[in-house]
């Protein structure tokens, strides 16, 4: 029996995290953007394990686990509290609560997939191998040097922390502006191999940053993946009088896309461009 993870959270970079690790163990992952449409994704699936952020609308994850530990069909399903709040005491009162475990916000990759085998004691043994393995490759390729430098900007420092939570982990080494001014300035200091700008920024937008970098000798012939939360024919509309960038990825992002698309833009860098 495969484990199924629900995973409750209104943010889609911490959802979206969250489920891709889950489905590299060969997990299944189902989510809930809110703690009404939890309760009801929750009776409706029987999940193996739940993952809920505390704080959440509609109703709150203290409101969630009070709801289901008081049903009898249900309250054996072990639920991890998830949050950014790591106040002295929160892990006592996510105990009294009624939460099974805890895990703090930002999600640690490396560690992540370990700490949800321990709620999942009868599944995990006839899925040790394909977890264990995804543990294994996800530590062995953030061991490795050299995949590439990515500068990520964005003024949501939410979303930086996913970019880095998600390719860290894969061996690329990223560092991070909140605004377009501070990007250039960090790539003319440090030439990145890849930018991986946000579209809608304050201040210089992604395509006045990348029309600002293309300016210069340096950077002008670095990849650039713009990240784009404007409707695909606005902003095509708005690339017929501006600089184009060398991809464009919308929200929300998968995963999987991301690394695939960083990687391929990353492979037509010429040889001796790439960092040793």
């Amino acid at each position: 029996m495969v484990p199924r993870v629900l995973v409750i959270e209104d943010n889609q970079n911490n959802t979206d995290l969250m489920v891709y690790l889950i489905q590299s163990a060969g997990w299944r992952a189902s989510t809930a953007a809110d703690g009404e449409a939890g309760l009801a994704a929750i009776a409706r699936e029987r999940p193996d394990l739940v993952l809920c952020d505390v704080q959440l609308p509609k109703i709150d994850g203290f409101g969630v686990v009070a709801r289901l530990k008081a049903d009898a069909a249900l309250r054996s399903i072990p639920v991890v509290a998830v949050t950014a709040l790591a106040m002295v005491g929160d892990r006592e009162r996510a105990f009294a609560a009624g939460f099974d475990g805890y895990m703090a916000k930002p999600i640690e990759p490396e560690k992540f997939l370990g700490s949800l085998q321990e709620y999942l004691p009868q599944a995990t043994m006839r899925t040790t191998d394909r977890t264990s393995s995804s543990v294994a490759s996800m530590k062995a390729t953030a061991s490795e040097r050299g995949r590439g430098r990515i500068l990520a900007v964005d003024d949501r420092a939410d979303n930086l922390d996913f970019f880095g939570n998600l390719l860290s982990p894969h061996g690329f080494e990223v560092s991070c502006a909140q605004d377009g001014q501070e990007a250039l300035r960090m790539a003319l200091a440090a030439p990145p191999d890849l930018f991986l700008s946000d579209m809608s920024m304050p201040g210089l937008d992604g395509l006045d940053l990348l029309a600002a970098l293309r300016a210069e000798s340096t950077l002008g012939a670095i990849p650039f993946l713009l990240v784009s939360s404007v409707p695909p024919r606005e902003l095509e509309s708005m690339l017929r009088t501006r600089t184009k960038p060398d991809s464009v990825l919308y929200q929300p992002l998968d995963p999987n896309q991301l690394l695939a698309e960083i990687d391929r833009l990353l492979a037509r860098r010429p040889r001796g461009d790439r960092t040793p």
